[in-house]
């Protein structure tokens, strides 16, 4: 091997190699005191080397990111960074290194280019109450292909060193219940209980604290309401949801679309596409668990107003909207009413843009699907407690 070959490859001795994951969410509805310096734990998952915890501060895991997108840079400025001179900058480049050697001037460009990544991420991050991280380490899946690995020092870095998407995978459903059980026990604060992906990051380590990154993932913005100070009894609640939507195999893709739902990058239509399909399945999923109890309301109780008689009519000939109102009887009777005008508004809408072009993308109701999923997706995990 050529010692003075820049960059240099990374070996099979320089390994092995562990993964770590880390995934940043703002979570607008909840903020931080000044004096919380510390991080506040709100789940762990032992099984998948993972725990998920509240943070005012973020930059240190934002770190990792600035320096895979400054990385990723350098790589296809053949490692010259930003050219302010056009052409002078190439023969500057050349005289440099000439002068101070390869490796100084990597470095000296990857400093200035991190730097210019997390000022860019920093006019981004405005009014964010604070940040859920979710933070993952373990052994690495696969074999990682070093075909395209080098390093400098410390600093590793490649294109397609490994698959990204195997780790996602594992971790992905834990991340998002955790997302919207936050989301869940906000509903009733007067924080907003929104909550946003701002960005992800898998990188390896190996012997002597080298860090190898593969690949980026773009900081969005992320926007706020209003926010107040988590108590003990929304992350009690927090830690009672997370295993109960965990432990639910077909909540996963309701859960899911819930939270692509809340993509800021996302236009109105596809953010209402995925939090009705959110809604659907929920509804689904739901009528089929207090079924035993809506027959029974059905005999026994004098029900709301409805426009067609449920009482003798087979359940697998309901409409979508006749589910909802049984589960709003059987979950919340004080607000059958409020409720099914809502869903019905929305289904209204919905059929109105789908069928008949009557409203335009804009005007589709987001948020109040998105409200609806959430209300009942929470009554349906609090009846499931009450019943364990």
């Amino acid at each position: 091997m050529n010692k003075n070959k820049f960059p240099k490859p990374i070996t099979e001795e320089d390994g092995p190699f562990e993964y770590t994951y880390i995934a940043v969410s703002s979570i607008p509805g909840i903020k931080l005191s000044k004096d919380h310096s510390l991080a506040t734990n709100v789940f762990e998952f032992p099984e998948l080397g993972a725990k998920a915890f509240l943070t005012k501060n973020c930059d240190k895991y934002f770190a990792h990111m600035d320096k895979s997108g400054a990385l990723i840079y350098l790589m296809v400025t053949a490692f010259r960074g930003r050219k302010k001179y056009g052409k002078l900058s190439v023969y500057w480049h050349k005289l440099l290194v000439r002068l101070f050697g390869d490796e100084r001037m990597f470095k000296s460009r990857f400093d200035q280019e991190t730097a210019y990544e997390a000022e860019k991420r920093r006019k981004l991050k405005k009014n964010i109450g604070s940040y859920l991280v979710y933070h993952a380490s373990g052994s690495v899946l696969d074999r990682v292909n070093l075909h395209t690995a080098r390093k400098v020092g410390k600093i590793g870095f490649g294109i397609d060193i490994f698959s990204t998407k195997p780790f996602r995978n594992i971790h992905q459903r834990a991340m998002h219940s955790t997302a919207t059980a936050l989301s869940l026990a906000l509903v009733d604060t007067n924080g907003s209980p929104d909550t946003h992906f701002i960005g992800d990051i898998i990188y390896l380590t190996g012997k002597n604290g080298l860090k190898i990154y593969s690949s980026t993932v773009e900081v969005g913005s992320a926007g706020v309401i209003t926010s107040a100070p988590p108590d003990i009894e929304s992350l009690l609640k927090v830690n009672s949801y997370i295993p109960a939507i965990i432990n639910d195999n077909r909540l996963e893709t309701a859960i899911s679309l819930y939270v692509q739902s809340q993509n800021k990058e996302n236009d109105n239509l596809r953010s209402f596409i995925a939090a009705w399909s959110a809604l659907e399945l929920v509804v689904n999923r739901l009528a089929k668990k207090v079924r035993a109890k809506w027959e029974k309301l059905v005999e026994e109780t004098e029900l709301p107003d409805w426009d067609r008689d449920l009482k003798h009519l087979p359940i697998e000939n309901y409409y979508l909207r006749d589910k909802f109102f049984s589960i709003a009887c059987v979950l919340n009777m004080n607000s059958v009413t409020k409720d099914t005008n809502m869903f019905n508004k929305i289904n209204k809408m919905r059929n109105g843009f789908y069928h008949r072009m009557t409203l335009t993308e804009k005007d589709l109701p987001t948020n109040d699907t998105q409200r609806l999923f959430r209300k009942y997706l929470k009554l349906g995990l609090v009846e499931q407690q009450r019943h364990n």
